[in-house]
């Protein structure tokens, strides 16, 4: 796959030191004399490696012999009952770790009995007919950051000695692993945030670059890199790493997905928001999800387990990788002895046997194998620079509402049998005097799109209403301002509200569509909504709340039409059900309707390229689902003349003919 260059200067620092850790062990060593001193000029970013052949089933691994000292505590026994229970589970794929403060005593030294056992390690994976992602940089574990002792405080996004040296360790542990089959690509760290903190775009960005080159250098293959940073950015997190920076560098971007939340559907829909929004020019993965036995229930975490897979599988992702393979007897080691919930995280136990949510692992094996790509229907969904980015020159708290409302129509949209794509802004440009119009090549297989807030760039929003006057739809969510600087041409609206000041409503509120429905919003005692008062200019009026406050316009623009909310139903921190039925409402009104039709709500489903179907009911309820147009059959084959019927926390696959 093809990845751009971007050359940008390192002009801020960020220093923040994080409290560090020490193991100690016995350590054989060899004073390596190739660490450089200097970083040196460093050339742009060259193209990435395959992408992963299917979906890639697999488990983030430490073996219960040691946890993450098992570098030093090497039980070759023990490993290969572990990789073989992989196998039978019917996984593919293990992420592992290169434990930073054991492989790299002192600086420049490598510890040449952990690589002895790296070594055997590799050859039993070989043996076991699994593939591999090691973990290069790996600082981070479990709720504890480990510092090499030689680390002294030293920032690791800036202090030049520490890039040096993060570099140096990288080049030479690709060297060393680049010859075996079973590698099958390379995460460059395990969460860094957590470990390095937070950056700055600008210094992200040189250090992403610096790292993923000291891959490439040394890997003739040019196999795959995630960062492994969790790519909670996507999230509208605010860390620094942004993700348009990202995705230049890097082969496949990598969330990681641990949801709580009191909204049950939230929950078991986390992977594929999370996944959904990682959407971009590169491939997503999974690269971490899971549960722990301390949190619940056998059949509980086996439910959770089916709604992460199948929702990482319909928002494209290309695999996911449960977190972890094995529980750990470990209970007075760190970390387990501070968190001790981290012991059972496995998907199966310290004795060999699988777990609940291992048999959930193997069923969906056989349920991805020849899925193919996921087809995304001609709905779409677009999000703001501002979610991801700093736009010159702040950011504000744009991140986490701008998600709170992709989220809202992401869900909600699934639950009407929609599978929508999510369109991202480009990132303005830091050098450029004028901004070209971008050509955003998946708006024309959309006939419809949902903006999460219109705070966007001038050059976007041409874009946007070309595409409206050859025949779109496109619907605005609320915001208490508007970017566009001519809201009666461009929207058919005008102000009537007080200057800049941020309205509510709060309440039941009933809402009378004109071109429909009459729906009622309940909202908790005590919460409201944002609400920004508009009249028409130009647009029809479609909806209007009982006091006859006009919220809902409806502004013909050649061939399409824009569709303008005043009342930020999306923005509200607890879902709202009624939500369901205003974009039933909305976009049965604009003759836009599902292939298949869904019969109750948590359940979403999502077709494939290779006319396969896959759907998932996340609720405590039976769902179904009816065809509008040719019938389903089962996966075998066989029809299902009168719809299929969804159990509670199951999943179904099959066809459309």
């Amino acid at each position: 796959m093809g990845l751009r260059v971007l050359q940008t200067l390192w002009d801020r620092l960020c220093r923040l030191c994080f409290a560090r850790a020490h193991l100690k062990g016995q350590r054989q060593v060899v004073q390596r004399a190739d660490c450089p001193t200097s970083p040196g000029p460093r050339a742009g970013v060259k193209g990435g490696g395959d992408s992963m052949d299917g979906f890639s089933l697999g488990a983030n691994y430490w073996s219960r012999q040691g946890g993450p000292l098992m570098w030093t505590q090497f039980n070759p026994q023990v490993v290969r009952e572990e990789l073989k229970a992989a196998k039978s589970m019917g996984l593919t794929t293990l992420r592992w770790f290169l434990y930073w403060p054991d492989f790299e005593p002192s600086p420049g030294v490598d510890n040449e009995a952990c690589w002895a056992h790296v070594d055997e390690f590799l050859s039993l994976v070989q043996e076991a007919g699994l593939k591999t992602f090691p973990t290069l940089l790996v600082g981070h574990m479990s709720g504890q950051n480990w510092d090499p002792l030689w680390r002294e405080g030293r920032d690791l996004w800036t202090d030049p000695w520490m890039l040096d040296h993060e570099e140096s360790f990288i080049r030479r542990a690709v060297t060393r692993l680049s010859s075996y089959d079973s590698v099958a690509g390379w995460v460059l760290t395990n969460e860094w945030p957590l470990y390095a903190g937070k950056t700055t775009p600008e210094v992200f960005d040189g250090w992403i670059r610096r790292m993923v080159q000291a891959v490439r250098d040394h890997d003739m293959q040019n196999r795959p890199i995630t960062m492994g940073d969790g790519l909670w950015n996507a999230m509208g997190v605010d860390n620094g790493i942004a993700v348009e920076l990202l995705s230049r560098a890097v082969d496949i971007v990598g969330p990681h997905v641990y949801p709580e939340n009191e909204d049950a559907l939230a929950v078991a829909m986390a992977s594929y928001v999370h996944c959904a929004l990682a959407q971009g020019e590169n491939p997503v993965l999974l690269e971490e999800f899971g549960t722990t036995d301390a949190f619940g229930s056998a059949d509980g975490q086996a439910a959770f387990y089916r709604s992460q897979l199948t929702g990482a599988l319909m928002a494209g992702a290309v695999g996911a990788w449960a977190w972890c393979l094995t529980d750990f007897d470990l209970p007075q080691q760190l970390p387990y002895a501070h968190h001790p919930f981290e012991l059972t995280f496995g998907l199966m136990t310290t004795t060999g046997q699988r777990k609940a949510t291992g048999d959930v692992m193997h069923q969906f094996a056989e349920v991805s194998q020849g899925f193919g790509a996921v087809q995304h229907d001609a709905t779409g969904i677009l999000v703001p620079a501002l979610q991801t980015a700093m736009v010159p020159f702040a950011r504000g708290p744009e991140g986490v509402l701008q998600t709170r409302v992709a989220q809202a129509m992401l869900m909600t949209l699934a639950q009407l049998g929609f599978n929508p794509r999510v369109l991202r802004e480009p990132m303005p440009s830091q050098t450029a005097i004028i901004e070209t119009i971008p050509t955003l090549p998946e708006l024309d297989d959309c006939s419809v799109i949902f903006l999460v807030a219109p705070r966007i760039g001038e050059p976007l929003r041409q874009r946007l209403w070309d595409w409206v006057e050859r025949g779109g739809h496109l619907y605005v969510a609320y915001s208490h301002t508007f970017w566009f600087p001519q809201m009666k041409e461009q929207l058919g609206v005008r102000y009537e509200g007080r200057y800049n000041v941020i309205e509510t409503l709060s309440g039941p509120k009933r809402l009378t569509c004109h071109f429909g429905d009459t729906i009622d919003f309940t909202l908790p005692p005590g919460m409201s909504v944002p609400f920004v008062t508009l009249g028409a200019q130009g647009a029809e009026v479609w909806a209007h709340l009982e006091d006859e406050r006009p919220v809902l316009f409806r502004y013909q623009v050649g061939r399409g039409s824009i569709v303008t909310n005043a009342v930020g139903w999306e923005a509200s921190p607890v879902r709202l059900e009624s939500l369901l039925a205003l974009y039933q409402s909305l976009l049965a009104a604009l003759n836009i309707y599902p292939d298949i039709q869904i019969v109750g709500t948590s359940t979403q489903l999502a077709r494939s390229t290779t006319g396969r179907i896959i759907a998932m009911n996340h609720g405590e309820r039976p769902s179904g689902l009816r065809s509008r147009a040719g019938s389903l059959r089962d996966q075998d084959g066989t029809p299902c003349p009168q719809g299929v019927t969804l159990a509670p926390h199951t999943w179904w696959s099959g066809y459309l003919s």
